[in-house]
C-alpha cells in the first residue's frame, strides 16, 4: 500500500508537471474532483466486504481518471512559468487530497488478517489513479 501512496503523490504531481492553462486547468481541476470523490468513497471503506461495495462507483472513477489523463496528455505541456502559477492555486489541493488517500492507504494496511485480496482488488480498481511505468 505504500507504493499506492507513493504512486498517488506522484499522479497528482504530474498534471503540474505536464502544465496546466485554460483546458489544462480545467483538467486539472476535474483530476482534483475525482481524486475529492476517490478520498470520500474510501472512508466508509473498512474492510473486504464494503470494499466490495464499493468497488463498482471506483471502477467508474477510474474511467473516468483515465479519460482525464488521455484529455491531459493531449493538451500538451506548458511553459514554466504557467506551470508554476497554477502550482501556486492548486498545488495544497492536490497535497490535501493525496494525504487523504495516503491516510486511507495507511489504514487499510492496519486491518487485521490477510489483506491481499483486498489489496489486490482495490489496486485493480484504481488503477488510473497511479502513475503508468
Amino acid at each position: 500500500m505504500k507504493h499506492l501512496v507513493a504512486a498517488a503523490i506522484a499522479l497528482v504531481l504530474a498534471g503540474l508537471a505536464a502544465g496546466c492553462s485554460g483546458g489544462h486547468e480545467a483538467n486539472l481541476e476535474e483530476q482534483i474532483q475525482l481524486w475529492r470523490t476517490l478520498n470520500e468513497t474510501l472512508k466508509d471503506v473498512t474492510d473486504e466486504v464494503s470494499l466490495d461495495s464499493v468497488v463498482p462507483a471506483l471502477e467508474k472513477l477510474d474511467r473516468e481518471m483515465k479519460e482525464a489523463l488521455r484529455r491531459r496528455e493531449a493538451l500538451g505541456p506548458l511553459p514554466e512559468e504557467k506551470r508554476r502559477a497554477l502550482l501556486a492555486t492548486y498545488g495544497e489541493a492536490l497535497r490535501a487530497e493525496s494525504r487523504v488517500f495516503g491516510a486511507h492507504m495507511q489504514r487499510f494496511e492496519e486491518l487485521p488478517g490477510d489483506r491481499t485480496a483486498f489489496r489486490e482488488k482495490l489496486t485493480k480498481a484504481i488503477g488510473h489513479f497511479q502513475p503508468e511505468d
